[in-house]
């Protein structure tokens, strides 16, 4: 489908409820991914998702690779 995943980042928010989305985020993520995909500025953002990550004594992001789909990735 050639769609590019960009993020995620690790912001602190007010509300454990509400992620909101940030303009100003969301430009800085395009501005550093354009610098590995250097037409991504043109074209179209097709979607954007915020969240709030469970709280864990972890503060790091936790990866892990889906061993039975190939090249899958999950992203805790």
């Amino acid at each position: 489908y050639d769609n590019v995943i960009v993020g995620p980042t690790s912001e602190n928010v007010d509300s454990r409820r509400q992620a909101p989305v940030d303009e100003s985020i969301r430009l800085r993520l395009t501005e550093i991914a354009a610098k590995v995909v250097r037409e991504l500025p043109s074209h179209p953002v097709v979607s954007l998702y915020t969240g709030v990550r469970p709280a864990t004594d972890v503060k790091d992001y936790i990866i892990s690779a889906e061993t039975d789909r190939m090249a899958w990735f999950m992203l805790f």
